[in-house]
């Protein structure tokens, strides 16, 4: 019978670190401290082609989350074609169409697609102008409105239809042209007939934007015509 001394030799210490170290070993693999890289997938690779391809953003950054095949890959070869989205949204679709002829099966694909969109990082007021009050950040798909505006270029000119309060999506309807007459104000206008422009003095009878009709009346004959504000403040009397 073997008596405890209270002492471990170097053999029982090696023994005892060797047991140690195979159970790390075996927490650990499943964990893929010993897995090789996956291999890429042709599919996966594909789809991400194409749709990287189609989206409307060109900076958007995509990574696929999860991918699932309705059937078996066909062995003789196959074409992918991507079904584009009315809307576009975390979930995809692609048709894998067998060279055979034979029949095709379906890929359904999530992703995480980060759309980088304009959103308010101050108070404004309406009928302020936008110019810097906004910020670029990156939205979901998913998050994203359908009239989000991600091209500063497209806020130039443009002032809040209504006052934004920060950290909303800058959209499309929130904003509209300034207002370039304002009621009282006198204005030029004009009146083409063929190639010859009859031009007047009158009185705003309203206020207007690009492209609003409104009623001024002429300086010089006090009728009161209907026209249209043009870009440079004046109305064109058709």
């Amino acid at each position: 019978m073997k008596t405890w001394t209270g002492r471990i030799t170097a053999q029982e210490l090696l023994l005892l670190l060797a047991t140690t170290l195979v159970m790390v070993l075996l927490v650990a693999a499943p964990r893929g401290l010993f897995a090789r890289e996956k291999p890429a997938d042709p599919v996966e690779l594909e789809l991400m082609a194409q749709v990287e391809e189609a989206l409307p953003w060109p900076n958007a950054e995509v990574t696929l989350e999860e991918m699932r095949i309705s059937g078996m890959l066909p062995e003789d070869g196959w074409t992918l074609e991507l079904v584009l989205p009315t809307r576009w949204r975390s979930r995809v679709r692609a048709k894998i169409i067998p060279l055979d002829g034979g029949r095709p099966v379906w890929a359904t694909a999530t992703l995480d697609i980060q759309i980088p969109a304009l959103v308010v990082n101050r108070a404004l007021d309406r009928d302020e102008q936008l110019t810097g009050a906004w910020k670029e950040e990156r939205v979901s798909v998913d998050n994203l409105p359908h009239d989000a505006i991600t091209d500063p270029g497209e806020l130039a000119g443009l002032v809040a239809r209504t006052p934004l309060v920060p950290g909303r999506v800058i959209r499309r309807s929130m904003l509209l042209s300034p207002q370039l007459i304002t009621r009282g104000q006198t204005v030029r206008v004009s009146v083409k007939r063929g190639s010859v422009e009859i031009t007047d003095r009158a009185i705003a009878l309203q206020s207007g934007r690009l492209g609003d009709p409104v009623r001024v009346q002429s300086a010089s004959t006090q009728k009161v015509l209907t026209g249209v504000v043009r870009k440079d403040g004046s109305v064109e009397i058709p």
